[in-house]
């Protein structure tokens, strides 16, 4: 029996203490899934395509972004398409889902009947997907793709649940959740193709369940399902060191990297590891909210954080949190996930659960804000999901997960992998 991880995660963030179990099937049969109902503002004209272009994207291995000329003055025009259907000019003209769909100027890359997506992130013009109930790290074209190839084929798919994945110049980076024999571990995959690497063997607490994954350095940091502590282990591969020693049963869940600093959200604090030699590293509390578990990004100068609680968006220097800056507040939203690129900053929103009816309402949502000094304006860009989470911005385009279904914590949920222009 598999541990339905994010049901745990999710019931934290609502202050329930329920642990759900149940079987959990691998299936690699792909569908195509009904469409959400997306923001009727996106992709509306081709002048509304225009200015919904963000400044201060990297591209990645020199790709230029989708719908972007070299010039930024000069974005591209595409006059009499249609920008909320066209596959080709989704929300913005060369904005690319030609193998996917498209609607409302949101694009659908990838559906899946039972494998339950989960981290993304993309290189170039390539998505790597960690596809929890398939087992294994896929790979799409950010175009989107019917059906995914495996990249991981060497590794036995019944026995992994590959969840958080990032990556570097020459290697992809991923936490598998579990692994046969009730252990958990980190694996570095090439790009290239060639055999994912073990890194470290297991952790060193069995069943501690990976699930948040950052790069430092020449470290890979992890956050666990069943620990209080994060484990680092070098990208080369060696021993797994707990930053804690007083290691327990509760979960630490985001994790990122600035400036030398590692942030781990646990609970309603954030703390921050900090390493001035491989043999010295202290960890101490960062900040401290009564309001829930907190999402947490990173610009590569400022760390921003929002509470599952009181639907506000904070940020703070690397160096000292004592007066966090809020830049939006909404009691309505609940936090799923945070990604921040230059002055945009995209917020994956839970859909409802109904705790006495065991249902998910179908409102998940995606907000794109805009970031002015210290305001933070935000619009829906995609709306009537199901339980988005992971957003991870690269090439002008944020992309995120889908758990589609009545069952979003089980690792055969079908689910969507889904871009929208920024």
């Amino acid at each position: 029996m598999k541990t339905a991880f994010l049901e745990r995660l999710h019931r934290r963030r609502v202050a329930l203490a329920l642990l759900l179990t149940g079987p959990m099937f691998a299936c690699a049969a792909l569908i195509n899934l009904p469409d959400p109902t997306l923001d009727e503002t996106i992709g509306k004209t081709d002048a509304t395509a225009d200015t919904a272009q963000a400044d201060g994207f990297t591209e990645l291995d020199g790709d230029i972004a989708d719908g972007q000329s070299t010039e930024d003055t000069a974005p591209i025009t595409c006059p009499g398409v249609d920008l909320q259907t066209d596959k080709a000019n989704c929300g913005r003209c060369l904005h690319d889902c030609s193998a996917g769909s498209c609607e409302k100027g949101v694009c659908t890359l990838l559906t899946t009947t039972a494998e339950m997506p989960a981290g993304l992130f993309a290189h170039g013009n390539r998505l790597f997907i960690a596809l929890a109930g398939l087992g294994g790290i896929v790979e799409c074209p950010t175009s989107g793709c019917t059906k995914p190839t495996v990249v991981t084929k060497e590794l036995d798919v019944g026995n992994t649940e590959p969840f958080a994945i990032t990556g570097n110049n020459d290697n992809i980076y991923w936490a598998n959740y579990y692994e046969s024999g009730g252990s958990s571990g980190v694996y570095r995959t090439p790009y290239d193709g060639g055999k994912s690497v073990h890194l470290g063997g297991a952790l060193d607490h069995a069943g501690a369940n990976p699930q948040g994954i950052t790069l430092e350095g020449t470290t890979v940091h992890v956050t666990t399902d069943n620990l209080s502590s994060p484990f680092s282990v070098p990208q080369a591969g060696g021993t797994v060191k707990a930053y804690r020693t007083d290691a327990g049963t509760n979960a630490v869940d985001e994790i990122v990297a600035v400036g030398g600093h590692v942030f781990w959200s646990y609970y309603e604090e954030i703390w921050d590891h900090v390493c001035t030699s491989t043999a010295s590293c202290t960890d101490k509390l960062f900040v401290r909210q009564d309001s829930g578990s907190n999402s947490l990004a990173t610009d590569g100068t400022s760390l921003y954080f929002m509470s599952y609680y009181d639907g506000v968006l904070n940020r703070c220097g690397i160096t000292d949190c004592s007066a966090p800056q809020v830049l939006f507040t909404d009691k309505t939203v609940k936090v799923s996930g945070l990604a921040v690129n230059g002055n945009t900053i995209v917020i994956t929103q839970y859909n409802t659960y109904d705790e006495a009816t065991n249902t998910y309402a179908v409102d998940g949502k995606v907000k794109k804000c805009t970031l002015v000094g210290t305001t933070a304006t935000c619009v829906d860009i995609a709306t009537g999901l199901g339980r988005p989470y992971g957003p991870h911005i690269a090439n002008g385009s944020v992309f995120w997960s889908v758990i589609d279904g009545n069952k979003p914590n089980n690792l055969d949920s079908p689910g969507r992998v889904m871009k929208a222009p920024l």
